[in-house]
């Protein structure tokens, strides 16, 4: 087996990446039938290809020449001279899209011949398992195909099913690193409940765990999507509203825009306020990557996690030498 080195750790539903191991022949064979398979299935986009043309032959029956007057045959007419000339073909060419990319990766399985392993990162069972059902045991080892993120193994059993996974990134903790006692003034914000549950010491981050903090302090800096376009929206309804105002005409924007202005307007606020919110969580974490610190949590009840948490922040950092789920990165869908 060779181990992947590298600083940042792959992990796949709180699994740790242990390193790579190469296909068996009999596991070759498997993987030849589900490429096979993947080719099959491109049945599905053919016949939802297929079925626009008749969706629009339809449409013709039902619309003719074109009727002067709106009747309710001639909108369902033009629903479906819709559904024929655009949903089906985008849904067609979605379909075909996706599972060419499976098929590609399978090949590109095929050609690595490895399997990417996880295994659990600690053997202490974390009580919250106890509540999973006994047909759905929570997972201790994977085996999962690196481009096509397809599972192999199963707690070293095959899947009843085919099932794939996503992939993560993020640094782990240092195996043994130097612990130190908290400084006073730190100290001194420490719940007493919390000293009687848990040893409260902090280390020093890695260069590995700083780079990815500065990682996620960009990341959170960047407006999402959703306010870009909520704020187009509003300034080009803030504008129209102006402009109609000036002409003379703000009575009849005020009867077609007005409403949609206003439902713009409350969802582009509603962004801002999280935004805004996101931005002082953020300026708290570029605190913890200024400070180089994080608090470690030691319980001095073996049944309860050891944690480690940012002290600026609060944000838990890892949880029994696990990353916490905030802080993965989907590998990118470029390596298939």
């Amino acid at each position: 087996m060779t181990v992947i080195d590298s600083q940042t750790t792959r992990w796949c539903m709180g699994l740790k990446s242990v390193g790579l191991r190469d296909l068996l022949d009999e596991e070759l064979q498997f993987l030849r039938g589900r490429a096979k398979l993947a080719l099959l299935d491109l049945w599905q986009p053919a016949i939802v290809a297929a079925a626009s043309p008749a969706v629009l032959y339809l449409s013709f029956l039902i619309i003719g020449d074109g009727p002067e007057t709106a009747e309710p045959h001639v909108i369902v007419g033009f629903v479906l001279v819709f559904l024929g000339l655009l949903i089906l073909p985008a849904i067609s060419f979605l379909q075909f899209k996706d599972m060419v990319s499976d098929w590609r990766a399978l090949r590109s399985d095929l050609e690595g011949r490895r399997v990417e392993c996880f295994s659990s990162v600690t053997l202490r069972t974390p009580r919250f398992e106890d509540k999973t059902a006994s047909d759905s045991p929570s997972p201790k080892s994977l085996e999962v195909l690196p481009k096509s993120r397809l599972v192999l193994l199963f707690n070293g059993a095959h899947p009843s099913h085919p099932m794939t996974v996503n992939i993560y990134e993020a640094v782990g903790p240092p195996e043994s690193p130097a612990q130190y006692a908290l400084p006073s003034e730190l100290a001194l914000k420490v719940p007493g409940e919390l000293q009687q549950r848990a040893t409260v010491e902090r280390r020093r981050l890695t260069n590995a765990e700083l780079d990815e903090l500065g990682h996620h302090v960009k990341r959170l800096r960047r407006p999402p999507g959703s306010l870009v376009v909520l704020s187009i929206w509003f300034a080009m309804g803030l504008t129209a509203a102006v402009f109609s105002y000036q002409d003379g005409d703000f009575a009849t924007w005020e009867g077609q825009y007005l409403l949609v202005f206003l439902g713009v307007g409350a969802a582009a606020l509603w962004q801002v306020s999280r935004y805004i919110r996101t931005l002082l969580a953020c300026g708290k974490i570029a605190k913890d990557r200024a400070s180089g610190w994080v608090v470690v949590l030691e319980p001095k009840n073996a049944d309860r996690a050891r944690q480690e948490v940012l002290p600026g922040s609060g944000a838990v950092w890892s949880v029994d030498g696990k990353p916490s789920p905030w802080r993965f990165q989907k590998v990118s869908e470029k390596e298939r």
